[in-house]
């Protein structure tokens, strides 16, 4: 046999009967593409006769699963803020992105800078969800939206024709909406395409969608609607910024905090206005609370 040089990778490791099990690993010898496995120890092997005599001894070495982040509860609460109508601003995004918070970025499908958006966010390895325009019952509150959804081709089409715009979206929220979220009809047609495009991304943790009702209406039935349909569904729970000034985005904060505190977690939504840039900024350097991205709080818990 060929003696190996000091150059040669040395490793250990015994490899069990089962793929569970993972024991104190044998010699491993790789040079110019050759390798010898050395299977155990020759005193082992000795002592005990075969590799699985050795295993038998040891006993198998249990893996232990670790999640470093602690559970949401309410004697340690967490708080997910989404930042909705991302893809009109880069300035306004660029600022966000340098809080020091892990927030959620609900992206435009059609904006002028939507491309431009999406690199931003996952190059600094942020989550982003799809902001899905949906027909407001106030048409005069839509602006740059070339498709929304309930206004223009059927609701399936455009509902793709979104999607397509954003593909590495973990999730959905609705824009706009106060129309579409009451219409039963239309939104089994929305979950239905949000179901599709989750089956052809199986087997891809990182695309599996979720869906957020912002709630622009009391009135909605978003989430009854994916819920039937086997989607998790979230509600926002406070908007941080309605209306933009200090005092009431001060004030929509410590409700949302008192909502963490009470349930464990809570979910509020903010827009990318400087005065709500501001306050966050005050606000997070308090470290009140641990901000999680959104599917922190969809993987904890799948609610009824």
């Amino acid at each position: 046999m060929q003696i190996p040089s000091a150059r040669s990778r040395l490793r250990f490791s015994i490899v069990a009967s089962s793929a569970d099990e993972v024991y104190p690993p044998p010699v491993v010898f790789s040079v110019r593409r050759r390798t010898w496995l050395l299977a155990a120890p020759l005193g082992l092997l000795c002592g005990l006769g075969t590799v699985a005599g050795a295993m038998r001894l040891l006993g198998p070495r249990q893996a232990t699963p670790v999640d470093p982040a602690p559970p949401c509860l309410p004697a340690r609460p967490c708080l997910a803020v989404v930042i909705d109508d991302i893809g009109r601003d880069l300035r306004a995004l660029d600022a966000l992105l340098a809080l020091p918070a892990d927030l959620t970025f609900a992206v435009l499908p059609h904006a002028a800078h939507t491309a431009a958006s999406r690199e931003a966010i996952l190059g600094q390895g942020r989550e982003l969800l799809l902001h899905l325009p949906m027909d407001p019952l106030d048409r005069r509150h839509i602006t740059d939206e070339p498709v929304v959804v309930g206004r223009d081709d059927s609701v399936a089409r455009a509902t793709r024709r979104c999607l397509e715009q954003v593909p590495e979206a973990v999730g959905v929220n609705s824009h706009m909406g106060s129309a579409l979220t009451q219409n039963a009809a239309a939104l089994d047609a929305v979950v239905g395409e949000l179901r599709a495009s989750a089956a052809s991304r199986r087997g891809d943790r990182r695309r599996t969608l979720f869906v957020l009702d912002s709630r622009t209406t009391e009135h909605s039935v978003f989430c009854q609607a994916a819920r039937a349909q086997g989607l998790t569904c979230l509600s926002r729970d406070v908007f941080l910024d309605d209306p933009p000034a200090r005092p009431a985005l001060t004030s929509a904060w410590e409700r949302a905090l008192a909502a963490a505190r009470q349930r464990g977690w809570a979910i509020a939504v903010a827009h990318p206005y400087d005065s709500t840039v501001e306050v966050l900024r005050d606000l997070l350097r308090q470290r009140q609370i641990r901000v999680v991205r959104l599917s922190r709080l969809v993987g904890r818990l799948v609610p009824t």
